[in-house]
């Protein structure tokens, strides 16, 4: 039934009352960017836009506050060595490190440092620049099929307002990443959205610097 959507059984799901995350990935998984939202608004945008934000109303994981005591009283000696892990790499990578940066990372998933080799493909949603050309950013995610509301920048409406763009891209050397998975954490930009977790992150702030080409897919 997902592989063959088009606009007219996506118009019957609404009208049966099927659930609008299910038409939003449908019409997301097998159309480009651009065609997936013009389709959304055919078939009753407004409705199926509101339909995900109600089904996808999630708290985040972490508190906000006191962070550290949080993990010092609450983690098991398992979370409390992935955080170490985490905590050392994004020091080592970032001068700027700030503790609270860590809430992003969900502890009950494995988390560990790998090496990706040069040459290796892997993905980025990104913001472009007055000329078109990606501004990269420090996490990236190895599948291309990767679920893209799950990675820590939002839904599929916040992503398309922010004009966001999937980019391939090859490295140009052997790079440590910090591989985990995201969790629920509020909009960096402070809007008071709380964006999904569950997705695969790899970390590595100098990774923008050590990339050989890329294309921009989408």
């Amino acid at each position: 039934r997902l592989k063959s959507a088009n606009l007219e059984s996506i118009s019957k799901w609404i009208k049966e009352g099927s659930p609008a995350d299910e038409i939003a990935i449908t019409l997301a998984s097998s159309k480009s960017k651009t065609k997936f939202i013009a389709e959304i608004d055919a078939v009753g945008g407004y409705r199926v836009w509101k339909g995900i934000n109600r089904q996808l109303k999630i708290k985040p994981k972490y508190p906000k506050n006191n962070f550290l005591d949080y993990v010092n009283k609450n983690f098991t000696k398992t979370q409390k060595k992935s955080f170490e892990i985490a905590r050392n790499f994004y020091k080592k990578y970032n001068s700027d490190f700030k503790i609270n940066e860590l809430r992003g990372i969900d502890f009950d998933s494995p988390v560990s440092v790998v090496t990706v080799k040069k040459n290796s493909v892997m993905f980025q949603m990104v913001l472009l620049d007055d000329f078109g050309k990606p501004k990269f950013g420090s996490y990236f995610f190895e599948n291309v099929n990767e679920d893209i509301t799950k990675i820590g920048i939002g839904d599929f409406k916040r992503i398309s307002s922010d004009n966001r763009v999937k980019v391939k891209v090859i490295l140009e050397s052997d790079l440590d990443f910090l591989k985990s998975k995201t969790t629920n954490i509020e909009d960096w930009t402070g809007s008071g959205s709380v964006f999904q977790g569950g997705g695969n992150q790899y970390y590595n702030p100098s990774a923008r610097n050590k990339i050989k080409s890329f294309e921009i897919l989408e």
